[in-house]
């Protein structure tokens, strides 16, 4: 079976912004934004294999550890990555309050390299937002002691359901 991924990551920021006082008007607009176009293949700016999943989190299901060695591709497939060059999580709750823990958090194995390699590390995402991480060129190394992803529900009500993509080199 031979496969094809084409994935394009795109984050930014577009914003005009305007502050008067006494002396005059000041107006800022620009755009902040970083676009990564991935290709098929296992060197900078490729990768081969991609996971997505929506995670819905209940108040008896509220910790998911992703195994990033053992996550199934559409075709049921283990991922089998052995390097990760971007992650993608949005929380979709609306109400205030319900937020989403998401990195490596004391879980076994824990993948905490874009976490600043803190074991107990992890970003709090509150509702309908999203986490970004972006590495195109050297990846995160996945290793049997480096492969786990935790998000755990932080929120005040359930379920909370939490839209996440990997995209790795296997």
């Amino acid at each position: 079976m031979s496969n094809t991924l084409e994935c394009t990551n795109s984050c930014g920021l577009k914003w005009a912004f305007e502050k008067a006082d006494e002396i005059g008007v000041a107006r800022d607009a620009r755009t902040a934004k970083q676009a990564t176009v991935y290709e098929q293949g296992t060197g900078a700016g490729k990768a081969n294999v991609i996971y997505r999943a929506q995670i819905h989190l209940t108040l008896g299901y509220s910790v998911v550890d992703l195994n990033l060695k053992t996550l199934l591709d559409i075709y049921a497939d283990a991922m089998g990555s052995t390097s990760v060059k971007a992650i993608f999580f949005q929380n979709r709750a609306t109400g205030a309050g319900d937020n989403v823990r998401i990195g490596p958090q004391g879980c076994a194995n824990p993948l905490s390299a874009p976490w600043g390699s803190v074991a107990a590390g992890y970003n709090l995402l509150g509702p309908g937002g999203i986490l970004d991480i972006n590495n195109p060129i050297d990846g995160y190394a996945v290793t049997a002691t480096a492969k786990t992803i935790r998000v755990q529900h932080s929120g005040i009500t359930y379920p909370i359901d939490v839209d996440f993509a990997v995209l790795g080199v296997r």
